[in-house]
């Protein structure tokens, strides 16, 4: 799905952007690249991430949040995900900004990952956690992997409601994550509790939709109208209308959250 999906990002977002959304601070007029960014800062933050800190990026993607975390924090980020053109895409990314000795990428499922305990000092994950088939088995092995007292700090999809069938066949067409019928696309105190049940202790956990989703879907309403006919050109026609229909009800039923939790000393 991640690879089919490659010429429809990039014809929305670029090459360059991050997959994940935004956030915006009141009043700011950002794009959805700059508020990504402001994002994965608040992410850093919230991961206690400083110079030298040994980062797990869960879902690296096109490996933006990685490349952005070593720049402005001087951390060392280990990029995954399970798609080699993203892992591809990443390396060169970090490559060409001069940034190999501080970011590696690497193809490797989350539920399986290849570190032995205690490898890092922190994670972050940005709507990864809830594309996993076995989100249970992604935040057991993130425990194990983390040093105690360590940090994971995430931002997700959060459901406020049932889908309704229309809905429905609209995202399992186009983005499949937001009608699995798994506890990582639940509430927010679902997603809480995948992590206490994991021994995780949960720092905070707070409802950014109107900070987040609100905004990046406006956006990207805006961007699918002005680019549609690049996007029908690269990629399959049908997606830009299942975007469209897609977007245009997403926050009614969707909503967005930033969790941190953190692994007992």
């Amino acid at each position: 799905m991640y690879d089919e999906l490659k010429p429809f990002f990039e014809a929305l977002l670029g090459t360059r952007s991050a997959l994940h959304f935004g956030y915006w601070d009141e009043g700011s007029g950002m794009s959805l690249p700059e508020a990504a960014d402001r994002l994965t800062d608040i992410i850093a933050a919230q991961a206690g991430v400083s110079s030298g800190s040994e980062v797990l990026d869960v879902g690296c993607g096109h490996g933006q949040p990685a490349v952005h975390l070593a720049r402005s924090t001087g951390a060392l980020v280990t990029g995954i995900t399970v798609s080699s053109a993203q892992a591809a895409a990443a390396a060169e990314f970090a490559l060409s900004e001069g940034l190999t000795d501080q970011v590696r990428i690497q193809v490797a499922d989350a539920m399986r990952l290849p570190f032995p305990d205690e490898s890092f000092d922190a994670a972050i994950a940005l709507e990864s956690i809830s594309h996993m088939s076995d989100p249970v088995a992604a935040v057991t092995e993130l425990h194990r992997v983390l040093r105690p007292g360590a940090r994971l700090a995430l931002a997700d999809f959060i459901r406020r409601r049932p889908t309704t069938a229309q809905e429905h066949d609209i995202w399992s067409k186009f983005m499949p994550v937001l009608t699995q019928d798994t506890r990582a696309t639940c509430s927010l105190q679902s997603l809480s509790e995948l992590f206490t049940e994991a021994s995780f202790h949960i720092v905070e956990a707070r409802d950014i939709t109107q900070e987040s989703a609100v905004p990046s879907v406006s956006w990207l309403l805006s961007m699918l109208r002005a680019n549609s006919v690049e996007i029908t050109q690269s990629s399959k026609p049908q997606y830009l209308k299942l975007a469209t229909d897609g977007l245009n009800a997403f926050t009614d039923y969707v909503g967005y959250a930033l969790l941190t939790a953190e692994k007992a000393r």
